[in-house]
């Protein structure tokens, strides 16, 4: 059975490039936001726009839907973790924008070092829920046999280069602050209190859980997947 055609291609393949394109251009406005606008929650903002939870979803078939729900539930964890602690970095600071950050790793070790586990998250780093995620997108493209998902493949690995690039210019401002750095600027800043800091930690062990012991839950997204739970 054909599927329908829509501006010239099927419907699969128009929903495949869409999820692609939009994934790869977020990772690119969050690069441009890094090096021309230079406020910190333009940076973390086009992260919601990450859409390759889609590319799986249109790989047909039970093991494109598990890399899907892995990628969606993954993925919430981490961006909203970094979310959280560009909040908490604005909040203790009053600073917005990238190039005040410098320094400030060593007067919020807590804060900046959480920011750095969702980085290397998001990035795709093994042993964090980001690769998990990731490794299950590649493997749905890989089983489905079809061409056009190794491209899929590629714009992964683009946006794991840009969000590298993004993501790690903030971690490396912060612990690593250039050598004619002012200490003078950064006096008087420190972590936030207990309960700002609680839901960073939760988020950060759930991001190394996820990566390190996530074998239950990717079983129960392929039954999922599988049709073995069934709505009455």
């Amino acid at each position: 059975m054909e599927l329908p055609i829509f501006l010239g291609l099927n419907i699969w393949a128009s929903a495949f490039f869409t999820a692609l394109n939009n994934g790869v251009i977020s990772a690119f406005i969050a690069f441009l936001c890094t090096f021309v606008f230079q406020v910190l929650y333009m940076l973390v903002l086009p992260l919601i726009l990450g859409v390759y939870g889609i590319f799986g979803a249109v790989i047909v078939a039970p093991v494109g839907m598990v890399g899907a729900l892995t990628h969606m539930a993954f993925h919430a964890f981490m961006k909203i973790c970094s979310f959280f602690c560009a909040g908490a970095i604005m909040h203790q600071t009053e600073k917005h924008y990238i190039h005040e950050l410098d320094g400030l790793g060593k007067k919020m070790p807590w804060v900046f070092g959480i920011f750095t586990v969702s980085s290397l998250a998001l990035m795709g780093v093994p042993g964090l829920a980001g690769f998990i995620s990731k490794w299950n997108l590649a493997r749905a493209a890989v089983e489905s046999g079809n061409k056009m998902a190794y491209f899929g493949i590629g714009c992964l690995l683009i946006s794991a280069l840009l969000t590298a690039i993004y993501m790690l210019s903030i971690v490396v401002r912060a612990f690593f602050p250039p050598a004619d750095f002012d200490e003078k600027t950064i006096e008087g800043f420190s972590d936030p209190n207990w309960k700002m800091l609680l839901p960073l930690f939760v988020f950060a062990a759930v991001i190394i859980a996820f990566g390190l012991f996530s074998s239950p839950l990717v079983k129960f997204f392929e039954d999922v997947a599988g049709g073995y739970y069934k709505v009455v």
